[in-house]
């Protein structure tokens, strides 16, 4: 991997792969945590306006014309604290995804009437949402689990906040956040030696270069149980239960990536095995372990009937314990799923772009260079203590019934 700095203050990370494909995605380093009160989902909404026309392409189909008539994938994603923008090409196109993304980035037109579309389009998004329970349980999840940190709040913003947003907001906002040295540029796959000059010929013309002061959250400790229940009368009932855990700066997520594992590494997982395969309680279930840039959360799903609730939940707590009853052979087991997905994931240029983002987005993209050597180094004795230090009594469980 080499990394360098422009002059304008952007990161720009290139690793080369032996494949004909190549990925870029442009990370900026601002989320729903960032919005204040009467704005919530603005970062949401700018992901949507950067398709919506630029000086160069006035519209939204002449953006997404110039990757798909290539073949390639072209999408944006926002999440708490990272608002990504990606494209995949054969290698030989790197100079239009490189071109595209920079012009999206440094050129919005952030149209009116375009603006007040795409209100239109994200509230039926938000309502989608909002109806489908498997969407929606972890909306209520959050919103419960955490009392203080603003990864409570829904991505996607409110209806009510969209509706109001102005230019004038998001411009602020744009101004604000998507400044060169708060983004990081990645690209994995099909380089070589001329991209480092075609990386700063795009992107290099960005002149917003100001230092973005980053804000820290708190979360009080959870010490008593809570149970939420909201009755829409589905055909089934959709049930989270789940902790508060540290981020992933914090030595004990590497232990609760093993937790997971050990839980719900696909069909062999203990919670799988169990409440699916052996009691035949459940068709869709899993386990998430989810550590960010200063909150996680851990948490174990299940869609089941209504009269299997109190089944289930005392299944997942009686699995959490028997964490402690872990084998040396089923941690070791554990480790290489772990590696194994690692290894998959960073075979396909995108998805190996997407971890790389995530990690200097936590920390550092050579971070990434560490992780197996971590999990590797994570013994029973830890693993045991970590379970019992935050998948303990006080847990979350919500409900949609």
């Amino acid at each position: 991997m080499r990394q360098f700095i422009l002059d304008n203050g952007m990161k720009v990370c290139l690793e080369k792969m032996p494949t004909k494909s190549v990925a870029v995605e442009l990370c900026v380093k601002t989320g729903s945590v960032n919005e204040k009160k009467g704005l919530s989902g603005i970062s949401h909404f700018i992901e949507h306006m950067l398709f919506n026309g630029t000086k160069k392409r006035p519209d939204a189909k002449l953006i997404s014309n110039e990757i798909e008539k290539l073949g390639g994938d072209f999408n944006a994603a926002t999440s708490h604290e990272r608002t990504v923008y990606y494209v995949k090409v054969p290698g030989k196109y790197l100079h239009v995804a490189l071109d595209v993304l920079s012009d999206m980035l440094i050129n919005p037109l952030f149209d009116e009437a375009a603006l007040e579309k795409e209100k239109k389009i994200i509230i039926d998004e938000i309502k989608m949402i909002n109806d489908q329970p498997r969407f929606f349980q972890w909306v209520l999840f959050q919103q419960s689990l955490f009392k203080k940190h603003p990864a409570r709040n829904p991505i996607y913003g409110s209806v009510e906040d969209v509706k109001k947003t102005t230019r004038d907001d998001m411009m602020g906002y744009y101004r604000r956040f998507y400044s060169a040295p708060n983004i990081s540029l990645f690209v994995v796959g099909d380089i070589n030696s001329k991209t480092p000059g075609m990386v700063r010929s795009y992107f290099g013309q960005m002149k917003n270069a100001h230092i973005v002061s980053k804000r820290r959250f708190s979360e009080p400790k959870q010490t008593k149980k809570l149970t939420r229940r909201l009755v829409r009368n589905p055909l089934q009932s959709y049930m989270v239960l789940g902790y508060k855990t540290p981020p992933r700066g914090h030595i004990d997520s590497y232990a609760l990536d093993i937790a997971r594992a050990v839980l719900g590494k696909g069909q062999s997982g203990r919670i799988f095995d169990s409440i699916r395969t052996e009691m035949g309680l459940a068709y869709d279930l899993g386990v998430v372990h989810n550590p960010s840039v200063d909150f996680g959360f851990f948490a174990v799903y299940v869609s089941t009937a209504k009269e299997n609730q109190k089944k289930v939940k005392a299944e997942i707590l009686r699995q959490l314990r028997q964490l402690e009853d872990i084998s040396e052979k089923e941690l070791s087991e554990a480790k290489q799923y772990i590696e194994g997905e690692f290894i998959l994931m960073s075979e396909d240029t995108q998805k190996r772009a997407e971890l790389m983002s995530y990690w200097d987005s936590n920390a550092d993209a050579d971070d990434i260079k560490t992780y197996i050597k971590k999990i590797r180094s994570v013994t029973k004795r830890q693993l045991i203590s970590t379970a019992k230090r935050w998948l303990d009594e006080n847990y979350t469980l919500t409900v949609i019934e």
